[in-house]
Order: structure tokens, then C-alpha cells, then sequence
């Protein structure tokens, strides 16, 4: 999975790369401008998710939000950040016994994407994303007594997620969005085994165009 997900980056880099070189071909002085075109800032893009995912046999839903920008037409890079919570599972040995459970998962990196035809009603980005994903096992029963966090147990590890989304432009500043990504998790100690968090999940969700 890490080849296959090195194998993406480059092939987003080259991809956008040749973007640009297309764009200036015929006319060397269209190269600067070309250059200057893509590493201006275009529009921003605010992405609001219903994020599905699996944990350990239980399905979980949840949710995602990312903040970016658009340069030139094709290439997006921003933050985003995505999460959910469920009393039905449980981490690693807790010292006291769980009266009101809630186990939460985090996730929060960069994301690059190449946007395949950007001006067409029905477009396709295919974001690439690296960052640190988190576990905590709370007891809500003892949050806030006698100054107790109810934190029983808590695990933080590195995740790289790649997929592709699918965009519906519905109005200039909105579309609908939905897509399919693949997580690879690596340094998973106290909340189960790498694998455990190695998986597909699904998105769907509203894009806002922001800036324009």
C-alpha cells in the first residue's frame, strides 16, 4: 500500500506538471505567464462531509471538514480534518471500571489533490492526504468530577489516506460531492494493530467555492 501511495503522489506531481507545460506550449513567453498562472491562488474551497467508516467490526459515521485552495485550475491543497465517536468499543485495559463509555477516532492532515476537468459540470479530484489520526477511551461518568478528565487511555498515530471524489457543480458557488478513499495506518500501539485502522471508508457531502 505505501508504493501504491508514493506512486500516486508522483503521478499528481507529474500530472499537474504537464498541465502547465501544455498551457505554455506554442509561445515561449506564454511559459511565465503559464508558471505565474499556476502557482497563483485561484479560489478557496470549503468541503463540509458525512465521513463512514469501519472500526473493529462496528460501523461508525462521522464527520469531516477541509479548508483549502486552488491553484491554477488543477491542483488544491489545504487542511482537513474528519472524526467520530461511538460508546460501543472499547481501548486497551482501563484502571476502573467504564460507567458511560465513549471511544472517539481523529483524523487531521494536509490534503493535495489533482482536479480533473475543472470546468465541466461533473468533475473528479483525486486527493492525496498525510497526517496524525488519534484514538481516546473516555469515562463520561467521571468527566468533571472532583477535576477527573475521565481519560482512561489515549493512542496517536500516522495515517495517509488517497481516494477520488466525484463533483456535481448544481451553482457556480455549490456542489455535491462524494467519493471513496483507502486509509494506511502506521505506529498503532495502544489502540490495536496497524491493520485494525487500515481501511476503506466513503464520503459524501457539499463543496462550497469560496473567493471567487
Amino acid at each position: 500500500m505505501k508504493k501504491i501511495l508514493v506512486a500516486l503522489a508522483i503521478g499528481m506531481f507529474l500530472t499537474a506538471t504537464s498541465f502547465g507545460q501544455q498551457a505554455g506550449e506554442g509561445n515561449p513567453s506564454d511559459v511565465s505567464k503559464s508558471l505565474f498562472e499556476s502557482i497563483a491562488p485561484s479560489y478557496g474551497v470549503l468541503d463540509v462531509n458525512y465521513v463512514h467508516t469501519e472500526l473493529f467490526g462496528e460501523s461508525l459515521p462521522g464527520f469531516g471538514a477541509s479548508f483549502g485552495v486552488v491553484f491554477g485550475k488543477h491542483w488544491l491543497t489545504g487542511i482537513t480534518v474528519s472524526g467520530t465517536s461511538t460508546s460501543a468499543l472499547a481501548l486497551g485495559e482501563p484502571p476502573v471500571d467504564v460507567v458511560n463509555p465513549r471511544y472517539n477516532y481523529f483524523f487531521t492532515g494536509w490534503k493535495n489533490a489533482l482536479i480533473l476537468f475543472p470546468s465541466s459540470v461533473v468533475n473528479v479530484t483525486v486527493p492525496l492526504t498525510v497526517g496524525v489520526a488519534g484514538v481516546t477511551f473516555n469515562d463520561r461518568y467521571l468527566q468533571g468530577s472532583q477535576n477527573v478528565s475521565g481519560r482512561l487511555d489515549q493512542d496517536y498515530f500516522f495515517a495517509a489516506e488517497a481516494g477520488v471524489n466525484l463533483h456535481v457543480n448544481l451553482f457556480r458557488h455549490m456542489s455535491l460531492m462524494a467519493g471513496a478513499s483507502w486509509r494506511l495506518a502506521e505506529g498503532v500501539n495502544q489502540a490495536g494493530s496497524n491493520n485494525d485502522f487500515t481501511a476503506p471508508f466513503v464520503n459524501a457531502g457539499v463543496r462550497f467555492k469560496l473567493f471567487d
